[in-house]
């Protein structure tokens, strides 16, 4: 989940979370307080209070009057007003007609003046324990008749204080909402908090050990993160990093080795050379070349030596700018077959002198092959190569046959020779600066082992590659990028496969 969605879910939560809480605590409670005073709210005071039975009686006898029903002993009056608490009585007078008193109702009725009350007119008293009125009832007759109705159990005092203790019951559970509310607000907070820290701290933590480690040179251990959110992004990228990291620091340690290596091989193909000629020097300067053709085989040896020097110095030279990127070469466009073509032509005569048979087959049959490239520079790369094969033939003749074909974009040249080829260790090394198969390097007419190197910077400034193969002899494949074109009046445009 990303942290963005997280601190939104969690602030969301934060405010659903409480609310839910609260609203539970808040119907949950009323509902105890219910339980605990539900005879208080079953029978509020409005349903059995005097004015509430007298209005009734109001109503009743209104309704009467117009089914026009007579009121006295009307059953459904006496009922209802049993069912708010109260005894009845028909009056006239100081005469009751009718009556359903109980004792406690007389009771009530002695406390006061019953002549009193029975002959006046419309009477309400209403006390702590009793509630009691008088209600004329007319009648279509005329006739003076009242109804005269006691609640002997009215308790308002008792009700009284039982609202007394709702009230006060309600301002607790107000204050306890109030404080629950807070502590919830406090626990969600608290706890939402805890995972959203721990869910961006723990990342932290792994990024920053991870640092330590690369810090500390160890670049081997790997760093992983299997959440969704943003930190998996930057963990990738970390991880990137670290195995760009790595790459680089192999790169440097193989840079070091081979230079080391490229040092050793100067050194070694300097001192071979000065050693010859400080030692034919020294023999014309003792006298030991006392005759004419002596001296003369003496200073050509000296003058052999001395060119082999320079050629290795300009080999060294070249190098040194091709692998800064500083060689000035002169690209330009033109089309490649025709101009291998041409280069193995000529190179037939001239390599058939030092005993190498070379053969062009054009696979493209005629195609042309548009490309950038400096002419210059891919003939030494072809000269190269094949002076390589020549140090290296083990017959009087070797053959050496190019094949040229098109895949892709790019421009495939395979020279490929029938000598012995070499070591399968030795694959991966051609290419580097001063190796050579004669390991131990005693062999000085092998060459530097610059060539095949220098013939890889070249053919990589080109944007090609270059690579090495045993295929019944060394097999060299040239791919630089190029543009096909189909031979004149070839329609469809098609290569042969």
């Amino acid at each position: 989940m990303k942290i963005k969605t997280r601190l939104t879910l969690s602030h969301i939560l934060m405010l659903a979370v409480p609310f839910l809480i609260i609203l539970i605590i808040m119907n949950a409670v009323p509902v105890f307080l219910f339980e605990l005073f539900g005879e208080t709210f079953h029978s509020p005071q409005e349903d059995r209070s005097v004015f509430a039975a007298k209005n009734y009686i109001s109503a009743r006898i209104r309704s009467l009057q117009e089914t026009g029903a007579d009121a006295q002993g009307d059953r459904e009056l006496v009922e209802q007003l049993e069912r708010m608490g109260y005894h009845a009585a028909f009056v006239s007078g100081e005469d009751i007609l009718w009556q359903n008193f109980e004792a406690a109702d007389l009771d009530v009725l002695s406390l006061h003046d019953r002549g009193w009350f029975l002959s006046s007119g419309e009477i309400l008293l209403e006390t702590d324990s009793a509630a009691m009125f008088k209600q004329p009832l007319p009648l279509e007759d005329g006739r003076d008749i009242s109804i005269v109705a006691v609640n002997s159990r009215y308790l308002l005092g008792e009700q009284r204080d039982s609202f007394e203790q709702v009230r006060s019951a309600f301002a607790f559970y107000r204050n306890a909402v109030l404080v629950l509310s807070l502590v919830v607000i406090a626990l969600t907070n608290g706890v939402l908090s805890s995972r959203m820290a721990k869910g961006i701290l723990v990342p932290l933590h792994r990024l920053s050990e991870a640092a330590n480690r690369i810090q500390e040179g160890n670049l081997d251990q790997g760093v992983r993160y299997d959440g969704d959110d943003e930190f998996q992004q930057v963990f990738l990228d970390f991880e990137e990093m670290r195995k760009r990291l790595l790459e680089s620091v192999r790169m440097r340690e193989r840079y070091e080795e081979d230079r080391r290596e490229l040092i050793a091989g100067i050194s070694h193909d300097l001192r071979t050379p000065l050693t010859t000629i400080k030692g034919y020097a020294e023999g014309l300067r003792d006298g030991v070349a006392a005759t004419p053709e002596k001296k003369k085989r003496y200073l050509d040896t000296i003058y052999k030596k001395a060119s082999d020097m320079d050629f290795l110095v300009d080999q060294l030279f070249l190098f040194s700018t091709l692998d800064t990127g500083r060689y000035p070469f002169q690209f330009e466009e033109g089309d490649l077959a025709d101009y291998y073509r041409r280069f193995f032509e000529m190179a037939a005569d001239e390599f058939t002198l030092k005993g190498l048979s070379v053969a062009f087959h054009d696979e493209g049959g005629g195609a042309k092959l548009t490309a950038r490239f400096d002419r210059e520079q891919i003939s030494r790369v072809l000269v190269n190569i094949l002076e390589n094969t020549v140090r290296y033939k083990k017959k009087e003749t070797a053959k050496v046959e190019a094949r040229l074909r098109f895949r892709e974009g790019r421009a495939l040249l395979t020279i490929k020779d029938d000598g012995p080829g070499v070591p399968a260790e030795a694959i991966s090394k051609l290419f580097v600066s001063f190796y050579r198969a004669d390991s131990a390097r005693t062999n000085p007419s092998a060459g530097s082992g610059l060539g095949l190197s220098i013939a890889y910077r070249i053919v990589e400034a080109h944007g090609g590659g270059i690579r090495a193969e045993n295929d019944g002899g060394l097999a060299v494949t040239i791919a630089l990028p190029a543009k096909e074109e189909p031979p004149a009046g070839d329609k469809a445009g098609t290569r042969p496969a």
